[in-house]
């Protein structure tokens, strides 16, 4: 890139917004108008832009070009306690929302527990999620209206803060999960949901490692309110725990139905806590290492339990972290023979293969699709980005 075309994105972003220490540079558009103009320019002159957040989710290297940082996109989250809306820039983070919404007793669908440090925008944009955001449901499915910007700088609006905003086909759902292929997130709006009455954890330790399977369709029968699931397991021993919420003499129930069946399948230390309190414990636990080795599963809800005892029992000192009600699983380890083992069984219970970040680090997002999916997404960016600009080391041919 030349000096002049160089110029002419500090000109628009202004000097102070363009970090020239780092190669590539680094724009941080202080508006949707600059966001807007960077593309234009960018289409028009060939560049290459990188879209970053907070760098939670892995990517492969970038090449020359320019690097859109949206971190500091992050306006105030304008909340709508008695709409249950929120009107979020793409910069704010996940525990930062979480934090305002709690303080306006309303709640977002997002766990701050490992993807707090995410930007909403971000979060959206990968499709990806925190260990634990299935007590709710998936961010994109909260998600009810976004404006964000096409490869050629035009401002594309999606949805709004009713479904009657919805009329042909629904922008926000495509955007959502497309990894900064198609397009460039400015706001969101969120519907939130009000606080629970009451929301307990109940998490057992067990030596032995359990029948999985069984004592996760057990609890998932015998408890009668909102709950969410989570298995821990590493060196010689596991841990369940279920955060149970709703009316307060019915999450008491379920948290000592729970308790009870942890116990009668072996488990020596059984302890119930605010999940507040259960939260912070894990958050100040490594409970699973993010380094390049860590893998994903998703699979049906009804087959996860069999797959974490198969992993546990081809080796229990692999660190394995579970969600059952959203068919999640996520394990470290990096023994390729393993996750071959691993990939034959989740596709024979109806699963994906193991997604691990290495993969995505050194061949992008390609291998989540399947070759029908690819050729698709393919053809999409041909049409709605057709000099490649946007993120173009994420879909690495």
């Amino acid at each position: 890139m030349n000096d002049g075309t160089l110029k002419s994105f500090e000109s628009i972003t202004g000097g102070a917004n363009v970090d020239m220490s780092v190669d590539p540079p680094v724009l941080r558009p202080p508006d949707e108008h600059s966001v807007a103009e960077v593309l234009k320019k960018s289409t028009s002159e060939g560049v290459s832009v990188f879209i970053k957040g907070s760098g939670t989710m892995p990517s492969p290297a970038y090449n020359d070009g320019i690097v859109l940082d949206m971190k500091g996109f992050s306006g105030k989250a304008v909340i709508d306690r008695d709409d249950f809306m929120s009107v979020i820039p793409a910069g704010v983070t996940v525990e930062t929302l979480a934090s305002e919404a709690g303080n306006n007793g309303v709640r977002l669908p997002l766990d701050s527990l490992y993807g707090g440090k995410a930007t909403l925008g971000g979060a959206f944009m990968s499709g990806f999620a925190g260990l634990s955001a299935y007590a709710a449901r998936p961010l994109r499915d909260a998600v009810t209206g976004t404006r964000c910007v096409a490869a050629d700088g035009a401002v594309v609006t999606g949805g709004g803060k009713t479904a009657k905003n919805v009329t042909g086909y629904e922008l926000t759902r495509f955007f959502a999960g497309t990894m900064g292929l198609f397009g460039v997130v400015t706001e969101l709006i969120v519907k939130l949901e009000p606080l629970p009455q009451s929301r307990m954890a109940v998490s057992g330790v067990f030596k032995k490692i359990p029948d999985f399977q069984r004592l996760l369709l057990s609890i998932d029968t015998a408890i009668r309110c909102a709950a969410q699931t989570e298995v821990f397991t590493g060196p010689e021993k596991a841990e369940v725990a279920v955060i149970v919420e709703g009316l307060e003499s019915v999450v008491l129930s379920s948290a000592d139905i729970a308790g009870n069946l942890m116990s009668d399948a072996g488990a020596y230390d059984i302890a119930t806590a605010p999940a507040g309190e259960y939260i912070l414990r894990r958050r100040g636990e490594n409970v699973l290492p993010m380094e390049t080795d860590f893998h994903t599963v998703t699979l049906p809800p009804a087959s996860t339990g069999i797959l974490v005892g198969f992993i546990v029992n081809l080796d229990h000192h692999i660190p394995v972290v579970a969600h059952p009600r959203a068919g999640k699983l996520h394990f470290v380890s990096g023994d390729t023979s393993m996750v071959g083992m691993v990939r034959e069984k989740s596709l024979a219970l109806g699963g994906k293969p193991p997604v691990s970040r290495s993969d995505i680090v050194r061949h992008g997002v390609a291998g989540l699709f399947s070759s029908s999916e690819l050729d698709m997404v393919r053809a999409l960016k041909r049409e709605l980005d057709p000099k490649n600009i946007l993120n173009p080391h994420i879909l690495i041919p």
